[in-house]
């Protein structure tokens, strides 16, 4: 993209076009779980149109926001489809997580969908999910070897994965928080 002359309009529509990828591919893993048309277009919609994903297609410089949850929806999606997909599945993960590493926090999301959702068996549901359990703990290891010596910096010298681990949970919770209200994503804090 930069080879356009460094302008960002080449950014901002492969953010766009990347995000219409994504929104496709939404609509069809609810396809793929059952989901009625009407719930589909209605999930569609919340999806488009949440707060953190306007943001993240906005701007130019989180086209790896983008690009990671294409391929993660698109490793769902193999998820949801016929056995010999999930393969591919795994490497649509390893794929988003060369784009942002955080995506590892995702990699239970199979299985989850599989035991609460299609309710099959476990053991059924940990063998599809595997491929996707083990690239996730790979990722969170290299996320966390890569971002130790930051964390030795900011939180406490000598500190392990386990001390790590609220750190990292404060993290995903403060997500899934704004997941669900998006209050303090302003660009200008609050007086």
């Amino acid at each position: 993209l930069w080879s356009l002359g460094g302008e960002p309009w080449p950014f901002h529509v492969a953010s766009i076009a990347g995000f219409a990828v994504a929104v496709l591919l939404w609509h069809l893993c609810l396809a793929r779980l059952g989901i009625g048309a009407s719930g589909r277009w209605f999930g569609v919609a919340l999806f488009a149109l949440h707060p953190l994903r306007v943001e993240t297609v906005a701007w130019a410089s989180a086209l790896r926001d983008v690009s990671s949850l294409a391929l993660v929806l698109l490793a769902l999606w193999l998820h949801l489809g016929k056995s010999r997909a999930r393969w591919i599945g795994g490497l649509a993960f390893a794929a988003a997580l060369l784009c942002k590493t955080t995506v590892f926090a995702l990699a239970p999301v199979p299985l989850l969908v599989d035991l609460l959702w299609r309710r099959r068996p476990w053991r059924e549901s940990l063998a599809a999910a595997s491929v996707y359990l083990v690239v996730g703990v790979a990722g969170a290891c290299v996320t966390w070897g890569a971002y130790r010596p930051v964390a030795e910096v900011n939180v406490r010298p000598g500190g392990g994965l386990i001390e790590s681990l609220p750190i990292l949970g404060a993290i995903q919770a403060r997500y899934l928080r704004l997941q669900i209200w998006p209050a303090d994503l302003a660009a200008l804090p609050s007086p």
